[in-house]
């Protein structure tokens, strides 16, 4: 399952599915030159997406639809590709915030209920070791919870995303009291919201 694919392998496999489908993409200048593909928001292994947007640098004036119609003969069936489109090479898209699903079969939805509300009204405050500055920092989450609901057996969480941060999946399941190790591979990636969509 693509789930336990890490994004760096998710990104090469890519590359070799667009030599397959006799695709040719522009690659990196310098001594070890690469192929210009992104995949813009990594994901944890083990965390499904259903929801991911990739960018291949082209020559000017392919086909988009030409594009799609290669990739869906050779791509796998556990993934699935929605559509394809040409994005000006200065145009630059942000993520504004991320979606997440978390099914929670097997536990008392009344302790998860009351935990949103005090975490919707009150601070969120985690310790984060700052790489630039390597020291301990406390930051909190709460402004990048933008969302938080239960809808039967399912959380729905509306994270933002950002220069400033966002809150990482493992930290979701702290705030929410959930076991790292049980509930990590039940949750899933919906959607990215991106800047002008």
């Amino acid at each position: 399952m693509l789930r336990f694919v890490s994004h760096l392998e998710l990104q090469n496999y890519l590359s070799r599915l667009l030599v397959r489908a006799g695709i040719e993409v522009r690659f990196t200048e310098g001594f070890n030159p690469r192929p210009r593909i992104s995949l813009p928001v990594p994901r944890n292994v083990g965390i499904a997406s259903m929801h991911d947007r990739g960018r291949f640098d082209v020559d000017e004036g392919f086909d988009p639809g030409v594009m799609m119609e290669k990739l869906k003969a050779v791509v796998p069936f556990e993934m699935k590709l929605h559509r394809a489109w040409v994005v000006p090479a200065n145009r630059l898209e942000r993520v504004k915030a991320v979606e997440w699903r978390i099914h929670l079969e097997g536990i008392r939805l009344e302790g998860i209920a009351s935990r949103i509300e005090e975490i919707l009204c009150g601070q969120c405050l985690v310790t984060r070791k700052s790489k630039k500055q390597n020291k301990e920092l406390t930051v909190d989450l709460r402004p990048m919870i933008l969302e938080l609901t239960v809808e039967g057996q399912t959380l729905k969480a509306k994270i933002a995303y950002g220069p400033e941060g966002s809150v990482k999946p493992a930290e979701l399941l702290d705030l929410l009291g959930l076991d790292r190790t049980q509930f990590l591979q039940k949750m899933t990636r919906e959607t990215i919201c991106w800047s002008g969509t």
